[in-house]
């Protein structure tokens, strides 16, 4: 396992070793091992992006998973697709803000979206928790260090039709940005 930069395009040429980052700093998980299947099945137009090979021959394969290696240990932050910039232009790594406003305030589940150019965090209505509202769940999730817009999304939060426990946060914030309508 290593981690490469997410943005890195390797094409017919090999990875480097100076393509492969050091520990501690973040980017793409990507593997290597005697399993490593050398193309996709039925997918040969995505071969070329996550399947690349180093100067000594060796077969990478692009996880699509962003994270970090600590003392030999592999530290998953989020999946490529979720990674978001935030407005003062840090990065936002969802799943672990998700897990620390689960943990924090007793929400079952909740997204962490950038939406309209803010940090935003949606919790269904369907989660017990919301009943207590917006202000005050804003107020607690403040608590926990945490500055961002709430809302409260009537039913469940829209989930990947491939995965149907990971949150689908393109189909989110397609939700967020259609106006209410009037009842």
């Amino acid at each position: 396992m290593a981690i490469i930069d997410p943005g890195r395009i390797f094409g017919a040429e090999p990875a480097t070793a100076a393509d492969f980052l050091p520990e501690d700093m973040v980017g793409e998980i990507v593997i290597s091992g005697r399993r490593t299947s050398p193309a996709y099945f039925g997918r040969a137009d995505s071969n070329s992006y996550a399947k690349f090979h180093d100067t000594k021959g060796m077969l990478w394969h692009r996880m699509g998973d962003i994270g970090h290696i600590h003392d030999g240990a592999l530290w998953l932050r989020c999946r490529k697709k979720d990674l978001a910039t935030l407005p003062h232009g840090g990065a936002l790594y969802p799943d672990q803000i998700e897990q620390r406003i689960n943990d924090g305030i007793g929400s079952q589940v909740c997204a962490a979206i950038v939406a309209d150019g803010r940090l935003t965090i949606v919790l269904p209505s369907t989660d017990p928790i919301t009943s207590c509202g917006e202000s005050e769940l804003a107020v607690a999730i403040a608590q926990l260090g945490v500055e961002a817009r709430v809302i409260i999304l009537n039913g469940t939060l829209p989930v990947d039709s491939r995965h149907n426990s990971k949150i689908d946060r393109t189909a989110l914030g397609q939700v967020l940005a259609r106006p209410l309508e009037s009842a």
